[in-house]
């Protein structure tokens, strides 16, 4: 068993971004972006939900 530390990892995921990224994005965030629906996800709070309300009413 071998024992890595910051640096070593940093240096390992230096070369394979990919595997960062899988650890550190929001898939469902990215798509509510991708098709325009970042309210619906309700994240922006109260704002959101009154927001999507009224929309939904409309």
């Amino acid at each position: 068993m071998e024992v890595w530390d910051r640096a070593k990892l940093d240096d390992l995921l230096s070369v394979h971004a990919d595997v960062e990224a899988s650890f550190t994005r929001d898939n469902l965030l990215e798509a509510a972006r991708l098709y325009g629906q970042e309210r619906a996800l309700l994240m922006g709070g109260i704002g959101d939900v009154s927001a999507r309300v009224t929309a939904l009413g409309g």
